[in-house]
């Protein structure tokens, strides 16, 4: 899945905000995420809809139905649709928005800067790397 990530400079790793621009149909099949049904329907409705990590939205104090702007990336302003958990995972310090509303935010359409992959039981990890490398 190719992610647009957007994430502010930092002095430590306590003061990242980062924002990945993910496909909102099938970001789910990446990650274990939890986070409610009504959350996730809630995240594909709204354009400028975003699922924030417990973390994040604990250390910034954000709350479900908030509209926040975020000063430190350019002033992309996004509405928490939700609040997920993981594993206890980096992810949970995430913010994850549409992919295309990111890339219209940065006047940067069809371009992204990461890419997440799941590997199937079986798959051979180096080939998938050769693979992936192979792409354009």
């Amino acid at each position: 899945m190719p992610i647009k990530l957007l994430m502010t400079s930092c002095q430590s790793a306590s003061d990242i905000i980062a924002m990945h621009g993910v496909d909102k149909d099938i970001f789910q099949k990446f990650r274990d995420y939890d986070v409610s049904p009504d959350a996730v329907k809630a995240f594909k409705a709204d354009t400028s809809g975003a699922l924030v990590g417990n973390m994040i939205a604990r250390r910034y104090g954000w709350k479900t139905g908030q509209n926040i702007v975020l000063k430190e990336l350019d002033g992309i302003s996004f509405n928490i649709s939700g609040i997920f958990t993981t594993d206890g995972s980096a992810d949970d310090f995430l913010i994850l928005a549409g992919r295309k509303f990111l890339q219209e935010a940065k006047d940067e359409q069809g371009i992204s800067n990461r890419v997440m992959i799941r590997l199937i039981p079986g798959a051979d990890p180096d080939a998938a790397s050769i693979a992936i490398d192979a792409l354009p």
